[in-house]
């Protein structure tokens, strides 16, 4: 009877090794849970991020694209600016503005500097 004892006492090691892997099982499983839980986090804070990128490279898409509508129409402005002052300039040299200037009669279109 004693080969019953050495059974009995083999299954009693094999039930505590089997609460012994059940706890740690139960371990594992919380510590998945925990990081789980923790990734999920990350994710959510990830997206939001994300959506935050986005909404700024769309705002920068708009800022740039009125900074080069306004570019342009700085460039056109500077070119009427430019014909106008050749127009003054071509006036201003004409040979009736000058018989005039001479006369005392019609605008001095002249700039200070000529």
């Amino acid at each position: 009877m004693a080969w019953v004892h050495e059974l009995k006492a083999h299954i009693a090691d094999l039930e505590q090794d089997l609460v012994s892997s059940q706890t740690g099982a139960a371990e594992l499983e919380a510590d998945v849970v925990a990081r789980t839980n923790w990734a999920r986090h990350l994710e959510t804070q990830l997206n939001e991020k994300i959506a935050h990128v986005r909404l700024m490279m769309a705002e920068q898409a708009e800022i740039t694209g009125a900074l080069e509508r306004s570019r342009d129409a700085i460039v056109q402005l500077q070119a009427a600016v430019a014909g106008l002052r050749e127009e003054r300039r071509t006036a201003a040299n004409s040979r009736w503005l000058r018989l005039g200037r001479t006369l005392h009669l019609g605008p001095d279109l002249r700039t200070p500097q000529e």
